[in-house]
């Protein structure tokens, strides 16, 4: 046998087997799951700070060999193709010493590609070679990737190669009719308008306000995030769906009356679309309607966004808009007023009387939030 055979030596899930004439007795390296440990894809924290693992824990240990290890090949397997979806190659002699170390996967592959909702449909196996000169040796594992929290209607994509993170949000909007259509508006508001009729049929389909809902979302919610010192581009898409989608108002078409209050908590979850002649404490006025398309999207972020700020930091920092409001009757706190400058947050109250002219130009869901749609992915091991 020339030098350039190599001598095998297969371990797997404990049994060996060997061609040649094989020196090694028993295993060689042995990896391991860790079972029930968890992890955020690229370590975002919790709501209150605490740090969360970054990566998949696998325990690997290295048996006594009569010669060293040259290194080792750890290969994450797609079980179904055979496929590697990731790969590294271990030369540190510290890391190829006998007895146990650790080896961390971040769930990326080979591509600088994390995909939460790929990695849950995959059965996976890790396997580990030891290279001995001529011999080699391995040992593998299979396990799935599931989710960690309840949340079903969140996914993302994270590319490294081009510093992107694209978020999928399922949401479900309902039609919840009109309110008004055939109500009576005083001929004197009529007349101080130039004579502009009211509405008596819709002028907008529920199929156009569930559109402009969800570019209300992905406008709003998509932004620029620093991860571990690095800026990332968030794109939100959000897509209408009946299964696993989040907690969503029905849309109703509102005019001829006072207009309707949007919300999104347990009790009650209406998105209103509020146009034509309405009353605001008891006077009556004409809407733009320019404004009130734009109001429209900026709402829709607004309520959907109170079900993610719930979903990653509780009831309190959701209902009471991150302390600038009340929990019971939902008003502005004293002293909140719109920032002069920089960004304006989508989800806090203020207590100025009127909409500063950059308002919506300037509103964004916070960093901080759009980190938590992140952290809302956490998934592990099964």
């Amino acid at each position: 046998m020339s030098n350039n055979t190599a001598i095998s030596c297969n371990l797997v899930n404990n049994s060996s087997s060997a061609s040649g004439n094989c020196p090694l007795v028993g295993k060689m390296i042995t990896i391991k799951k860790r079972k029930n440990k968890s992890f955020v894809p690229l370590g975002v924290p919790k709501f209150n700070g605490s740090i969360e693992e970054e990566g998949l824990v696998f325990d690997m240990k290295i048996e006594k060999t009569l010669t060293p290890v040259d290194k080792i090949n750890i290969e994450i397997l797609n079980k179904q193709n055979g496929t590697i979806i990731f790969q590294e190659e271990i030369t540190d002699r510290n890391k190829l010493s006998e007895g146990d170390h650790e080896w961390t996967w971040d769930g990326f592959d080979t591509n600088d590609v994390l995909d939460t909702k790929l990695l849950r449909s995959l059965e996976i196996e890790i396997k580990a070679t030891a290279f001995m000169g001529t011999q080699s040796s391995f040992h593998s594992e299979e396990f799935k990737i599931k989710r960690e929290l309840k949340h079903k209607w969140v996914d993302i994509k994270i590319n490294k190669s081009n510093n992107t993170i694209d978020v999928t949000l399922k949401i479900n909007f309902k039609d919840g009719g009109t309110n008004g259509l055939n109500r009576r508006v005083p001929a004197s508001v009529i007349t101080n308008n130039g004579n502009i009729a009211p509405i008596r049929t819709r002028t907008e389909t529920f199929s156009t306000l569930k559109s402009w809902a969800i570019s209300g979302i992905n406008q709003y919610w998509s932004r620029n995030v620093v991860i571990n010192g690095i800026t990332y581009s968030v794109s939100i898409n959000a897509i209408q769906s009946s299964a696993n989608s989040m907690k969503t108002p029905k849309i109703i078409y509102c005019t001829n009356q006072t207009g309707g209050r949007s919300r999104n908590w347990e009790a009650s979850r209406i998105l209103f679309y509020n146009i034509g002649y309405l009353k605001y404490k008891g006077q009556w006025y004409l809407a733009n309607k320019n404004k009130t398309d734009k109001h429209y999207r900026h709402t829709s972020a607004h309520e959907v966004g109170h079900e993610i700020l719930k979903a990653y930091g509780g009831h309190l920092y959701s209902k009471r808009h991150k302390e600038t409001s009340t929990l019971v009757t939902q008003s502005p706190l004293p002293n909140t007023p719109y920032p002069l400058r920089g960004e304006i947050d989508l989800m806090k109250y203020s207590s100025d009387r009127y909409y500063p002219n950059r308002f919506y130009t300037h509103s964004k869901a916070a960093e901080k939030d759009v980190n938590g749609l992140i952290w809302l992915t956490k998934i592990k091991i099964k």
